[in-house]
């Protein structure tokens, strides 16, 4: 498939448009809206991931795919052929889960889940969870890592995606971001 000026442009908008999902849920993590930050992440890596596969994938193929990261997932791993994105798929699967609980009274959202939020994957032991509950760790360092390593496969400049953001976006992109991000 050669790249067209309408192929560039869909993936320019995906990038930019995950970019503002990801500024958004880098803000409301700020301010401990676990669960709205969830949501904002998983749409965040939804739209990088579907400019990568824009490349590649056509639209309505695409569009089949849903809000359903993990089947998204795998289609950018085989398109990305990088064993080491392997071990972003606990990250992956996490932010599907979170997709999962946006209608707090269907029956995932009500089945008992505990989310432990981490700046770093290792910070917290997962405590003993209650019977029937499910634990999840959201590591706020992975999804970062998940993030560079997506722009990486894109070849994205991430210079012409900062000029696009405000001031204090800008801020919350750049203060929020560890070293190399």
């Amino acid at each position: 498939m050669t790249t067209t000026g309408q192929q560039t442009r869909t993936e320019a908008a995906y990038f930019s448009y995950g970019t503002q999902f990801y500024v958004a849920a880098r803000f409301a993590i700020s301010n401990r809206f676990i669960q709205v930050a969830g949501r904002l992440f998983h749409d965040a890596v939804e739209y990088y991931l579907n400019g990568v596969l824009s490349r590649t994938m056509p639209h309505d193929d695409r569009k089949d795919l849903n809000h359903r990261l993990n089947d998204i997932w795998s289609h950018f791993k085989r398109v990305a052929n990088d064993p080491d994105l392997d071990r972003f798929d606990y990250t992956i699967q996490t932010l599907d889960v979170l997709w999962d609980l946006r209608y707090p009274d269907s029956p995932p959202a009500l089945t008992p889940r505990g989310f432990l939020l981490s700046w770093v994957e290792d910070e917290f032991v997962i405590p003993e969870r209650k019977v029937g509950e499910k634990s999840y760790l959201l590591a706020l360092s992975r999804i970062e890592e998940l993030v560079h390593a997506i722009y990486q496969v894109a070849g994205v400049n991430i210079e012409a995606i900062r000029r696009t953001l405000g001031p204090q976006a800008l801020y919350v992109f750049d203060h929020m971001n560890p070293p190399g991000c």
